[in-house]
């Protein structure tokens, strides 16, 4: 079965007020490319796109930078992504700046205490629709602002080109071949072009994603490995719409490997505008939660829909205009895939 994990995020648009003196060149891990200060070693995972760079790994008081890509399955706020991020780097910090980024995304610096060296760390992060990026620079104080600071930061986050995904199988005649991917790598799957039943939605769905939190010694400033969540839901709805769902979700890295699994129940329905709302049981409450079919695309192996959400309805019972317009709110994209069964 073809996958894709796309990765859309809000679009971060900082002003940089001048040059970062310190110059950047890329450097690419799992398909994932970063520019990173110039001429710093660079350490990369190669499977979880982290990326750490440092001056002088041999130096404790050396600057590091860091990036990490979390392609989905986050349930952090961009708050909390930047408190764990500068805890893994310093103690005892003094808040200098905490404050949200015009366009999207959280922006914190703070002074601490990596070990016995006083650090001022800046860390930006950005987070929408379960995918997360987070971008750190930690130096000494009087270094902070020579080699950047928050603009560099800035400047890493802006750099982060993801990978050109595999295009969907293209359909057997009659229906038309898909068209060329759209402009930054997302597979092309076309609109909606008919009315949607609950029919349409019968069958075995699945999404599947990994986040990821790299870790960095607050000693030596070197990267110290990461923890790893992959998860895959299978939703599985049946001709008159009841839902089962299942999670499997497999933690591997610093922390010890183990599996979670879980099943839950619901119910499915869909508009022939197409859209779909699911409710969830959760004890005697149930949960509705809203998604609108912006593609569909059906081959002889499978069948992909490009789905938006999930929304909450407003106070006069309708979505927000953003859920209906196929060019806006696509951080909250996401593509399940149903493999056709053989005869």
């Amino acid at each position: 079965m073809i996958r894709y994990t796309i990765v859309s995020l809000a679009v971060l648009w900082i002003g940089i007020a001048s040059a970062a003196p310190v110059a950047l060149e890329p450097a690419t891990a799992g398909g994932v490319s970063v520019s990173l200060p110039k001429g710093w070693k660079t350490t990369t995972d190669p499977s979880h796109g982290v990326f750490v760079a440092q001056r002088d790994p041999n130096r404790k008081d050396a600057p590091v930078a860091l990036v990490m890509v979390q392609a989905s399955g986050s349930t952090s706020t961009e708050d909390q992504l930047l408190d764990a991020v500068v805890a893994q780097v310093a103690k005892n910090l003094k808040v200098v700046k905490r404050e949200a980024v015009p366009g999207g995304g959280h922006v914190l610096i703070a002074d601490g205490m990596a070990g016995d060296v006083k650090v001022r760390v800046g860390v930006i992060a950005v987070a929408a629709g379960g995918a997360a990026i987070v971008a750190m620079l930690a130096s000494k104080p009087d270094e902070f602002d020579k080699l950047g600071g928050i603009d560099l930061v800035a400047l890493m986050l802006k750099s982060i080109a993801l990978p050109q995904p595999a295009q969907p199988a293209q359909p057997a005649a009659p229906p038309p071949p898909a068209p060329a991917a759209a402009s930054g790598g997302a597979p092309s799957v076309p609109a909606l072009g008919r009315a949607l039943s609950i029919k349409d939605l019968a069958g075995e769905w699945s999404d599947v994603g990994t986040s990821i939190q790299g870790y960095v010694n607050t000693q030596t400033g070197n990267y110290a490995g990461y923890s790893a969540v992959s998860v895959n839901t299978t939703y599985t709805i049946a001709a008159d719409g009841a839902l089962s769902i299942k999670f499997l979700g497999v933690t591997t890295g610093n922390v010890s490997a183990r599996a979670i699994t879980e099943q839950t129940k619901g119910t499915v329905t869909v508009t022939p505008k197409g859209m779909v709302m699911i409710a969830r049981k959760n004890g005697d409450a149930i949960n509705r939660t809203w998604y609108v079919v912006r593609g569909w695309i059906d081959s002889p192996d499978q069948t992909i829909m490009k789905i938006n959400g999930p929304w909450q309805l407003r106070a006069d019972g309708t979505l927000e205009d953003d859920a209906w317009d196929p060019l806006k709110a696509t951080n909250y994209n996401s593509y399940w895939v149903r493999k056709t069964k053989k005869p």
